[in-house]
């Protein structure tokens, strides 16, 4: 087996390090102690990252602010009634979370649902918003059957010319891996992508956003970590995306914070396109989500939008990429939810997934 295929040991990964480097590994190492992990799976860690790649170069860490880390700029997932594909409109929506304090977005747009590294480029200089672009493959059925017959290696070598050089013959970089798509029920394909994104991570050190489908069994979940974890993935820096808090249920939401994995509450909104995802209210999540606070879970939590639809836009109606600042969090505050938690889940957790500081 390579050293690509084999789990990195601590102790055997500080050699060769400058005094720096070693220093990451020592602090990774720190915080692993401190992970909660179901006994039986072996937490794995990559270093800390001095900085975070945007779409205009890196940034530190501490510059990301308040982050939306599951969201669609432009995006061609289901038809011109429903994609992203206007430049300017998008500038002008990011424009209005810009000027309700946003500082980061990260845009899961990938291959298969046509990802433009320039044209990011371009909306972040407009709006001075720090845009982070994913690597990686969005699920199976949008892939070309070119695509679909890459190996492990083939996928991941491309993750790693996203990651390390540029993106799609361009050199604008992606900062962290995602969206990894898994549907209902998993591909061999998907399972490929799962295995080179962990490879991926455990090269170059970047946060992972996973996409699953919605209300899949809590196997569907583990099955999927665990394959991550047999590649070496570190799963505190793995986001598990697509999570309802009223609706996954408080046992199935434990089990995998467990895991130290991230869970991504980023469907705030969503309910003017999806209509089935209205069944609860607003006051229903925040709930929820003081309860999991209350249950320690506070580290775990992240809060996105996934806005990838035109209805989705304050220009057609919907809430934009502002929501969650002006109406969500709100409600929490009066739901007894800190400053301090609110600051934890929208700047320091997307901050540890992004970076690992």
């Amino acid at each position: 087996m390579s050293t690509q295929q084999q789990p990195v040991e601590a102790e055997s990964s500080v050699e060769g390090l400058t005094r720096r480097e070693a220093g990451r590994w020592l602090v990774a190492a720190l915080g692993a102690a401190a992970c909660r992990v179901v006994p039986g799976f072996a937490a794995q860690q990559v270093p800390a990252l001095s900085s975070v790649m945007t779409v205009r170069g890196p940034v530190k860490p501490k510059q990301l602010g308040f982050t939306l880390p599951h969201e669609h700029v432009l995006i061609t997932h289901i038809g011109p009634a429903v994609d992203l594909t206007d430049e300017d409109l998008a500038a002008r929506e990011l424009g209005l979370y810009r000027a309700a304090g946003g500082r980061t977005l990260v845009c899961m747009t990938n291959i298969g649902i046509k990802r433009d590294p320039p044209a990011l480029r371009r909306i972040s200089d407009r709006t001075d918003l720090q845009i982070v672009m994913g690597a990686g493959f969005y699920k199976d059925k949008w892939q070309t059957p070119e695509t679909r017959a890459l190996s492990t290696e083939a996928l991941l070598e491309i993750m790693l010319r996203d990651l390390q050089k540029g993106a799609d013959g361009t050199e604008v970089r992606a900062g962290v891996l995602g969206e990894i798509g898994v549907g209902h029920p998993r591909t061999e394909f998907e399972e490929r992508v799962l295995r080179a994104a962990a490879r991926a991570q455990r090269a170059t050190g970047v946060g992972m956003i996973v996409h699953f489908d919605i209300a899949i069994p809590l196997a569907e979940h583990m099955e999927a970590l665990d394959i991550l974890e047999s590649e070496g993935a570190s799963l505190t820096r793995v986001a598990i995306s697509h999570l309802l808090p009223a609706d996954n249920g408080p046992q199935h939401l434990e089990a995998l914070a467990r895991r130290g994995c991230f869970l991504a509450y980023d469907f705030f909104g969503i309910e003017v396109w999806i209509r089935k995802l209205a069944k609860t209210s607003l006051d229903t999540h925040v709930e929820a989500i003081r309860r999991q606070i209350d249950k320690g879970l506070l580290k775990n939590l992240l809060f996105s939008q996934d806005v990838c639809s035109l209805k989705q836009l304050v220009a057609n109606g919907g809430y934009g990429y502002a929501h969650i600042i002006r109406n969500v969090l709100p409600k929490l505050r009066a739901a007894g939810v800190t400053a301090g938690q609110i600051d934890e889940i929208t700047v320091q957790n997307p901050r540890r997934l992004l970076a690992g500081v």
